[in-house]
């Protein structure tokens, strides 16, 4: 290769690696840093608060409610919530994995669910799926337009 001097010595390559990685995670710092200040706009717009991870811990009430058999590894990340007088509104991200042992998969799916104020929070949440061709925030959109529509009238 061109580009690699003849006299390149291990402390060198070491070297290199070390600033490869460096740049690499500064580059996935501010990408993540990017994708939270996108939802976070969009949660204000909504009148919702907005955390980047399951502060509620609804991972493993979800699990049960997975839309592909076989779903694992359940995570939830980019929460968004809004309590609607008697109900909490939840939008947010399902991070599960699909496959088996060579061929798995994490996928990435944004879901909408509410229970009521009062309920037992062991039970397992029912949840609305956005379609998995769409970009994430527009699955978000997509959801929010979806809970609009299911909204009573105004008095």
């Amino acid at each position: 290769m061109a580009w690699i001097p003849d006299t390149f010595s291990p402390l060198m390559f070491m070297a290199f690696l070390l600033a490869l990685t460096g740049i690499v995670g500064i580059v996935e710092a501010s990408l993540v840093a990017v994708r939270r200040r996108r939802f976070c706009r969009l949660a204000r717009q909504w009148d919702m608060h907005y955390h980047p991870h399951d502060v509620l811990r609804l991972g493993p009430r979800l699990a049960g409610s997975m839309p592909q058999p076989g779903a694992a590894d359940v995570s939830v990340r980019d929460l968004m919530f809004s309590r609607d007088g008697d109900t909490l509104s939840y939008l947010l991200t399902v991070e599960y994995t699909v496959g088996l042992i060579h061929s798995k998969h994490r996928r990435f799916r944004a879901a909408a669910s509410c229970e009521p104020v009062q309920c037992n929070s062991a039970a397992p949440l029912v949840q609305t799926f956005a379609p998995d061709n769409l970009p994430l925030l527009e699955q978000y959109e997509y959801l929010r337009a979806l809970k609009a529509k299911a909204a009573p009238p105004d008095a």
